[in-house]
């Protein structure tokens, strides 16, 4: 029924051992398709996944929130009451149950295991965060503080610092608070944000001896935070955030940051993106002006220099005299014929418009600020040319303009932002120089291209199968296995796979 990704083999395949089984089932082999070179979504799906290796039962409803740590993992569900509002707790050596934790009254939104794993930490849309403690007994952890009205919405998300020293609880009531875990009972620090909290988390090592820890807003914004100062628990912090132009456009509900030393950070957001932002782009200001200046002349050049070109045009189409200093007379939008030609290049040049916010700008919720800042500076510029109000037929022109560019502006950087990432042109380069020369080769044989694309995972792995580690060195000197007879079967079973059977024996005798 397709309710399950547990690895399954079809009947007239064999492999040498499972490393290549485990990720082909029933549905990939049904639905594999030798003529299309795209990847499904269902493929990748399946092929990204890890095989299934069991199922853990016990909530009513469905799942919500869960973590784990070396030996336990921990789940909760949907929940209106406080029965139903419990964790769940399941070894990992036998997936059998560890027992339950009762503290919250509704849905438990998040849980977090500490570093060290000693702390189980855990928030509710009931405003209260929950701490659990590891213990020697047949329920493993055990609770030692429950938080009553830690925040004044719900709290969406906790985290830890990497020495669990002290955690954060992120809320809806525009702030993440930081308690010392040490000092329960103490005022914990709260650091006040623009917007709804929804997600925040530490990284994993110090930076310069500082701790850094980023948060998401419900906007799309999201923000990383520096400390200062030598308290245990940083009551200073220095915020930058992700620029807007590469920031999510929804809400944000989860953020990770790279467990290496890379600094990178991802995000996944409302408006189906998935964004990987790498350190060196937070910047302390939201905008950068230099930025910022650089495109609003370039848009101003682009639509002056369109408006010029398509008077040209039109001079000589219609035999009319028209000059592109048109532009910048206020008189200029007359119910005449020069003035009809004007109005007409006005809105144009808006079309045009969209080339270069698509481009250079590339976001769509900055597509009404640009429109907005070129129009503004040209009516200025109209202004102190003319030195004179303009008419109303004029603004009128003006406004469509700028409605047509804001409206198709947005609407183009949308649909480009919404486009699939292409997963062939993600492979390692290292793939295709190890095989091009075969794929060449073959082809000119009679291969065709699509097909050859459709396996080109079998000839990839083409080397590892030719010297399996697994096999006895011992055989392989008898002369019972032979790299030569591992590429020759090799060679045989890719002319199989895609070729018909009528022409695969002449191939295989060539």
């Amino acid at each position: 029924l397709g309710l399950t990704n547990k690895a399954v083999v079809a009947s007239n395949e064999t492999f040498p051992d499972d490393r290549y089984a485990v990720r082909r089932t029933h549905a990939d082999i049904a639905q594999m398709d030798s003529t299309s070179n795209s990847v499904l979504l269902d493929a990748q799906l399946r092929h990204t996944l890890w095989p299934e290796a069991d199922k853990l039962y016990g909530h009513p409803y469905e799942i919500y929130a869960i973590a784990a740590s070396s030996s336990v993992v921990a789940t909760s569900c949907r929940a209106s009451s406080e029965r139903h509002a419990c964790i769940r707790l399941y070894w990992t050596h036998n997936w059998q149950p560890a027992g339950t934790l009762a503290a919250h009254l509704l849905t438990v939104t998040r849980m977090q295991f500490s570093p060290d794993e000693k702390y189980l930490l855990s928030a509710s849309r009931d405003r209260s965060w929950a701490l659990f403690e590891r213990t020697q007994e047949d329920v493993p952890y055990k609770l030692v503080h429950h938080q009553i009205k830690a925040h004044a919405r719900i709290v969406w998300d906790v985290a830890w610092s990497h020495d669990s020293m002290f955690f954060a609880t992120a809320s809806r009531d525009k702030s993440v608070k930081l308690w010392n875990v040490d000092a329960l009972g103490d005022a914990p620090v709260t650091l006040a944000f623009p917007g709804p909290v929804t997600s925040v988390a530490f990284a994993h090592m110090l930076s310069e001896g500082r701790y850094v820890m980023a948060a998401a807003l419900e906007n799309g914004r999201v923000f990383v935070l520096t400390s200062s100062g030598s308290q245990k628990v940083p009551t200073s912090w220095q915020p930058k955030e992700i620029p807007r132009d590469i920031a999510h456009t929804s809400t944000v509900h989860r953020i990770a940051w790279r467990p290496t030393s890379l600094w990178q950070l991802a995000t996944v957001s409302d408006d189906q993106t998935v964004r990987i932002t790498s350190y060196s782009t937070f910047r302390k200001s939201v905008y950068d002006p230099v930025l910022i200046v650089a495109q609003i002349v370039t848009l101003q050049c682009f639509g002056y220099s369109t408006f010029s070109v398509l008077m040209v045009f039109a001079s000589i189409l219609t035999n009319v005299e028209l000059t592109p200093r048109l532009l910048f007379s206020s008189q200029s939008v007359q119910p005449t014929v020069e003035g009809s030609i004007v109005a007409v290049s006005l809105v144009c040049m808006g079309i045009m418009n969209i080339i270069p916010l698509v481009y250079m700008v590339e976001r769509s919720r900055l597509c009404i600020d640009f429109s907005a800042t070129f129009f503004l500076v040209h009516v200025i510029v109209v202004w102190w040319t003319q030195h004179k109000v303009p008419e109303l037929l004029w603004w009128a022109v003006m406004a469509v303009a700028m409605g047509v560019m804001a409206v198709g502006g947005r609407a183009v950087c949308s649909r480009r932002e919404l486009l699939p990432i292409a997963i062939r042109s993600l492979m390692p380069e290292r793939r295709a120089e190890s095989y091009g020369d075969e794929e060449h080769e073959l082809e000119t044989r009679g291969f065709r291209p699509s097909e050859l694309d459709t396996h080109d995972e079998l000839v990839a792995r083409a080397p590892e199968v030719a010297h399996e580690p697994n096999m006895d060195t011992s055989a392989r000197s008898s002369g019972g296995w032979s790299d030569d007879w591992g590429t020759e079967e090799l060679i045989n079973e890719v002319i199989d796979q895609v070729l018909p059977k009528d022409t695969a024996k002449g191939h295989k005798d060539d």
